[in-house]
């Protein structure tokens, strides 16, 4: 699967916003998409990892996946923003 190469940020704020996350929600989307583990993100955020389970539940349903797999397959095919919207010009 192909991740955004131009400002993977701004495409995964884009994103989170289109799909109306949460803040936490989209940290933890974030988190996936850095290749961490609910584990990872539950212990650097500094909460349990029940809290980050729920969220991922409340993600995957907002976007449609049944599972990580969806929701990282869903974003991977995401169009890259143009450099612009990056400040490189």
């Amino acid at each position: 699967m192909a991740k955004p190469q131009l400002c993977p940020e701004l495409t995964l704020q884009g994103y989170a916003r289109a799909m109306n996350l949460t803040d936490r929600e989209t940290q933890v989307l974030q988190g996936l998409w850095a290749g961490l583990s609910p584990e990872e993100i539950a212990r650097d955020r500094g909460v349990a990892l029940s809290t980050v389970r729920s969220q991922l539940s409340t993600l995957r349903a907002k976007i449609g996946a049944k599972d990580l797999k969806g929701v990282m397959h869903r974003v991977g095919m995401l169009p890259p923003l143009v450099h612009v919207l990056c400040g490189q010009v």
